[in-house]
């Protein structure tokens, strides 16, 4: 008899519970559902957009790493072949490398290939 007087109790309890719970409650219920949603929403809208600057940053930093290296690389090609061009023109002038040395076309000629006349 003390289990079913425990049980009784207890649906009592619920059904006064349900009973105070009245349309302001529920109305209370279904505002904090929207705002949860839209709640939801926001933070998903703003973790996009942080993903999405996140993605554009790393691809303006490549860019410029991309683009510092190219000019570095650029220049120092440039710097080679100055460098090589008057190695060049060095060696030639101590070999004495004149215009005689220098192949000439000559459309007159069986070969059309010939050399400088000194």
């Amino acid at each position: 008899l003390v289990g079913l007087s425990a049980m009784l109790e207890t649906a009592w309890g619920l059904a006064s519970g349900l009973v105070d719970f009245g349309v302001s409650d529920a109305l209370g219920l279904g505002q904090a559902y929207a705002f949860q949603r839209e709640s939801l929403f926001w933070a998903k809208k703003g973790y996009r957009l942080d993903v999405f600057s996140f993605c554009v940053s790393m691809l303006t930093s490549i860019r410029e790493d991309a683009k510092t290296t190219h000019s570095t690389y650029s220049t120092r090609l440039d710097s080679l072949m100055m460098i090589h061009t008057l190695l060049l023109g060095i060696g030639l002038s101590i070999l004495q490398y004149n215009r005689a040395f220098w192949p000439v076309d000559n459309p007159d000629a069986e070969s059309h290939l010939q050399w400088y006349d000194q």
